[in-house]
């Protein structure tokens, strides 16, 4: 029994010392090691150190080095044993008895060196199928992931229906409503600008098709078509943007937002009131002078008077008066002949680039400038790339360009 080999034990200087039983002896307890580890979790002895020194009748015996945290037993630790000379004097019988004592404990450490040694690769190979099994719950959650993603359903102007990933529809809209060269920052902002227009359509059982009245989705071989030699260059960048933006969208007071966005501003852009004839208090007016830098901001484009007439319902472009403009600059009201049209009316008709025109005639043809690109409303995608340029982020870009949003997960 345990207790009939060790009678007591203390902790000094973090060491334990263990006291055992004056009949001790190594020939008789070759499972010394076994029976000091079930000692020490029988007592329940915790200490911080890593020496056991063994004594007997007030002489130290043996000094252990191990490693508390692991089996002592099994050898899971470094160890050694190392018998002190005694200062008595020994007879020959008892030089002999030491001798062989000292054999048994070699053969005994040898035999727990060759039980470690199994125990080593049984553990490694237990490990090896823990990591297997882990990683194989890694690709399940991942399948599982990609399972329980958003599905998009795109209904295509050739009649096809497509059910998309929620990434794969905003690689495929990205790649088509804004420039592939763009800065990073700038295309992360249009990621979670066409995730929130998705999702927001979707929510309200909206469809969604692949031209301009949504969002403009391209398929990879219409986007292999476009970047010829650069498409995987270009591909891989959009769905860096997309992918690092993941599960982002733009809300307002905790509802997602009508993320609007074109082209180009002239210089401001502008508010939904004007556009749309309501107020929205996220798709206001704000200053966008980095646009007039940019290669669409100014058009100029010559159109057959006639035409013009035909389309407009009028007899002559004699007297052209813009009546008013919005805080933005853009064209309010213009009077036509006894006619009187929007800026949008205006821009819709004739099909122009947005509503700041000026429209001069020269006899039978008409020249019509414009500024800035688009309805104007939400975000400037080619301002978006000069702020990105700048150094800001997609975060500030957002901010910049929709007043008073967050950017959050979706719900």
């Amino acid at each position: 029994m345990v207790i009939s080999l060790i009678n007591n034990y203390e902790i000094k200087d973090d060491t334990l010392y263990l006291y055992l039983d004056y009949s001790f002896e190594f020939s008789n307890e070759l499972g010394i090691f076994k029976k000091i580890d079930e000692y020490i979790k029988n007592m329940k002895i915790k200490f911080k150190g890593t020496k056991i020194i063994l004594v007997v009748g007030g002489i130290m015996l043996a000094t252990i080095f191990y490693n508390p945290k692991v089996d002592l037993y099994n050898n899971k630790y470094i160890s050694s044993m190392m018998l002190p000379g005694y200062s008595l004097v020994k007879t020959s019988s008892e030089v002999n008895k030491e001798s062989i004592e000292n054999k048994e404990i070699k053969e005994e450490i040898k035999e727990e060196i060759a039980v470690n040694e199994i125990n080593k690769n049984r553990d490694i190979e237990e490990n090896q199928n823990i990591i297997e099994d882990h990683n194989e719950q890694i690709k399940e959650e991942i399948n599982q992931e990609e399972t329980n993603e958003l599905k998009v359903t795109v209904y295509r102007s050739n009649g096809e229906i497509l059910n998309l990933s929620m990434t794969d529809y905003l690689i495929g809209v990205v790649a088509s409503e804004m420039p592939a060269e763009f800065n990073l920052e700038a295309l992360k902002a249009g990621s979670i600008a066409a995730r929130t227009y998705a999702l927001k359509k979707i929510r309200n059982n909206e469809i969604l098709t692949d031209t301009v009245s949504t969002q403009v989705y391209s398929d990879n071989d219409q986007l292999k078509d476009k970047w010829g030699s650069s498409y995987s260059k270009y591909y891989n960048k959009i769905k860096q943007a997309v992918l690092e933006t993941d599960n982002l969208v733009i809300t307002y007071n905790g509802e997602l937002i009508s993320a609007l966005y074109f082209s180009t501003s002239n210089g401001y852009t502008e508010s939904a009131k004007e556009v749309f004839g309501y107020d929205i208090p996220y798709l206001q007016s704000v200053e966008s002078s980095v646009d007039l830098e940019t290669t669409p901001y100014l058009r100029s484009i010559d159109k057959e008077t006639n035409n013009i007439l035909n389309i407009l319902g009028v007899s002559n472009l004699d007297n052209i008066e813009v009546i008013s403009r919005t805080n933005s600059g853009r064209v309010k009201e213009v009077k036509i002949d006894d006619k009187i049209y929007t800026g949008v009316e205006i821009r819709n008709l004739l099909g122009l680039r947005s509503t700041d025109f000026e429209i001069i005639v020269n006899g039978d043809t008409t020249t019509i400038t414009t500024k800035g690109y688009g309805h104007g409303v939400g975000m400037s995608q080619y301002g978006a790339n000069k702020l990105a340029l700048n150094g800001y982020t997609y975060q500030d870009i957002i901010n910049h360009y929709y007043t008073n949003v967050s950017i959050e997960s979706v719900k």
